[in-house]
């Protein structure tokens, strides 16, 4: 593009550059399409038409196939999940997967995928007309409706090559782009329902097999990948750790009742060492360092 003196300003964007754009601004179909609209009404032709913006869209997405949706389950295998995950990842840092190579051999010396997971559930929800299937629970009585929701999800922390050399790290991981939901249900958020989706996910992990990516000029790099339980609040942990009260503390198991004693602190507030992986939780560093 080139202005009054003949000198080249700029290019149009890409399509992965326009979805990123219209995502940051939220803008809607009708807003985008104005937006191109009146850039190229004053000569400038550097927005793609929106359906390429809406094709580089879904494939951010998982396979179509592989995902899986019914009236009251959407969900998409683990495996699939962290492929596709992976397989974007090292598209977008083709450059520093070149880089290693030319230092060793990352093809034999895998590159590790570190993510973390987990699940929650959001209850008193808007209640629609909307007739579901009858779906009876283990005691014969009709349990589903869309005033609950149970969803699982998974956020990558990052890429990085058997010698601990970064690929790729999340700089945001709090934020909503990174969490990929793995599975979304209406259902009321319940110890054994936390306790059977962490067993079916651990399950899933245990299955889970490496992954090859070829990527430019004849490269290629294994993935494999490794996953936390992390994404969790203390109800969540209460239950998997067979907590009896959300009040007592889940990692060393402290009733209220005992919080003020500090006579045998050491004993007391001892942290059972197979829960600390699921994280450490404030009320516990509190009570350890003040």
């Amino acid at each position: 593009y080139e202005t009054s003196k003949k000198q080249t300003i700029g290019r149009m964007y890409t399509a992965e550059e326009a979805l990123a754009q219209l995502l940051e601004l939220g803008l809607s179909k009708q807003a985008y399409d104005t937006i191109r609209n009146d850039n190229r009404r004053l000569g400038w032709n550097i927005n793609p038409s929106y359906d390429a913006v809406y094709e580089a869209k879904k494939l951010c997405r998982p396979p179509k196939a592989k995902t899986t949706v019914t009236e009251t389950v959407a969900f998409v295998p683990l495996q699939s999940l962290l492929n596709h995950t992976a397989s974007r990842l090292a598209e977008l840092q083709e450059e520093v997967i070149k880089t290693l190579h030319q230092k060793r051999d990352v093809t034999t010396s895998p590159a590790i995928l570190t993510c973390t997971w987990g699940f929650d559930g959001s209850s008193s929800q808007s209640n629609y007309k909307q007739n579901f299937e009858r779906v009876e629970d283990d005691a014969g009585q009709i349990s589903v409706d869309d005033s609950s929701l149970f969803a699982t999800t998974l956020i990558p922390l990052k890429l990085e090559d058997a010698s601990g050399e970064l690929i790729w790290t999340n700089q945001t991981p709090q934020s909503i782009r990174f969490c990929r939901p793995l599975r979304l249900r209406f259902a009321k958020e319940t110890p054994e329902l936390i306790r059977n989706e962490k067993s079916s996910v651990e399950a899933e992990i245990s299955n889970l097999s490496d992954l090859i990516v070829d990527i430019q000029d004849g490269h290629t790099v294994r993935i494999t990948y490794d996953l936390h339980l992390t994404v969790i609040d203390g109800k969540v942990l209460s239950a998997i750790t067979n907590t009896p009260s959300t009040q007592s503390c889940p990692l060393c198991g402290a009733p209220p009742s005992s919080f003020n004693d500090l006579k045998n602190f050491e004993t007391t507030y001892k942290a059972q060492e197979e829960r600390l992986k699921f994280g450490i939780s404030p009320l516990h560093a509190k009570i350890r360092l003040f």
